[in-house]
């Protein structure tokens, strides 16, 4: 059963960031997970604060996203946003 991974995600150091992009993008890849949203507008319909930055990812199953996400895979490079 597939997982999804949402982050919201503040851009504070942009220059880090792309260090970030590139470090996760290659290990979400590396454990079978794809971006469905990636920045991008948002908008809040209903509620509160307008939503920052959003990032979604599917992996196959918990496991997977588990593995990148609590493994430390993209933990080197989580210092330039909020969220993630």
């Amino acid at each position: 059963m597939p997982a999804y991974v949402i982050s919201e995600v503040e851009i504070r150091d942009p220059v880090a960031m792309e260090d970030y992009r590139r470090l996760a993008a290659a290990s979400i890849a590396q454990y079978g997970g794809r971006y469905l949203v990636r920045g991008g507008a948002a908008e809040a319909v209903e509620g509160g604060r307008p939503p920052k930055g959003l990032i979604i990812v599917e992996f196959p199953s918990m496991a997977r996203a588990g593995v990148v996400r609590l493994g430390g895979v993209c933990a080197g490079a989580a210092g330039p946003a909020d969220g993630t």
